[in-house]
């Protein structure tokens, strides 16, 4: 559906090819559903299916469930609280990019 709405190449096409990936089929749809269907049905049928998803049991040794968004409220307050945590070579990176940067701006 993807390629035909976009006019773009299928998943069996871009496999085919040798060369690195190059002329996905990109679409991105977004809907107000609640605009369409009843806001207490759809948040029932939400919850129901959030609810399912957390009772599912963790494959032996694995992390526990959680869905999509979950954590982005704690994440939100830890980052706000502690700031973003980077890892030290990337960020031992990022100074050095900034140091030659700043060094060619003064020359």
């Amino acid at each position: 559906m993807a390629a035909a709405l976009s006019m773009g190449r299928t998943v069996s096409a871009i496999g085919a090819d040798p060369r690195p990936e190059r002329g996905l089929s990109q679409v991105f749809v977004a809907m107000d559903f609640r605009a369409l269907l009843p806001a207490g049905e759809v948040d029932r049928l939400l919850d129901a299916a959030i609810d399912d998803l957390l009772a599912s049991t963790p494959v032996e040794g694995g992390a526990p469930i959680h869905y999509p968004g979950q954590k982005r409220e704690k994440t939100i307050r830890r980052n706000l609280a502690q700031g973003l945590p980077v890892n030290e070579q990337t960020w031992d990176k990022i100074l050095g990019w900034l140091d030659q940067h700043t060094q060619e701006g003064a020359e």
